[in-house]
């Protein structure tokens, strides 16, 4: 079986890895810091998302359990 890289395993510290080394980059017309928030925003938000939709699922889970005629 292959290894699973960072992207596949955790995305949220992949987007943060990522965008430490745009940060880094010496490119003088690149605009690392917002490029490199947005990165991490959009990592941020795949978690929330993430979140969200395991909580809407372990509720239909309870109601299935202890409200099965809903």
């Amino acid at each position: 079986m292959g290894k699973i890289n960072l992207h596949e395993e955790d995305f949220c510290l992949w987007c943060e890895q990522q965008a430490k080394i745009i940060e880094s980059l010496a490119i003088k017309d690149l605009d690392k810091k917002n490029l490199a928030e947005e990165i991490r925003d959009m990592g941020e938000n795949r978690a929330r998302e993430l979140e969200s939709c395991l909580c809407i699922l372990f509720m239909h889970l309870l109601k299935w359990k202890y409200q099965p005629s809903k």
